[in-house]
């Protein structure tokens, strides 16, 4: 019975683990998959997802948002000046600060469309 109760509670520890760094996607996101980036951002906006900051690697583009409502951390990869994934990610992610504002996450992802 002990070990059933251990086994048991193992089991419930890394399924919550595995949740907190699950990167799904952000369904009433996925419509701008394929939209430049700067009409884009301007739906991120409106849709209540505040910019947190721009990361370059290789030929992509990766920008951090916030929802506003639910607290939770979006990844945005931007290639070729498009919005090209959506997905959920750590918290972490978020709590980076922002480098350079707005402004600069906009000429960062500008970048790419050439």
């Amino acid at each position: 019975m002990k070990i059933a109760t251990i086994f048991l509670t193992l089991i419930v520890s890394l399924s919550t683990a595995g949740g907190l760094f699950a990167q799904g996607s952000v369904l009433n996101l996925q419509d701008l998959i394929g939209v430049k980036g700067r009409h884009a951002e301007g739906q991120m906006e409106r849709r209540g997802y505040s910019w947190v900051r721009t990361d370059k690697s290789d030929n992509s583009a990766y920008s951090y948002w916030r929802d506003n409502r639910s607290g939770r951390c979006v990844t945005v990869r931007t290639t070729q000046g498009r919005y090209a994934s959506i997905v959920y990610t750590s918290d972490f992610d978020c709590k980076q600060g922002g480098q350079g504002g707005k402004d600069a996450a906009r000429r960062e992802v500008d970048n790419f469309s050439n």
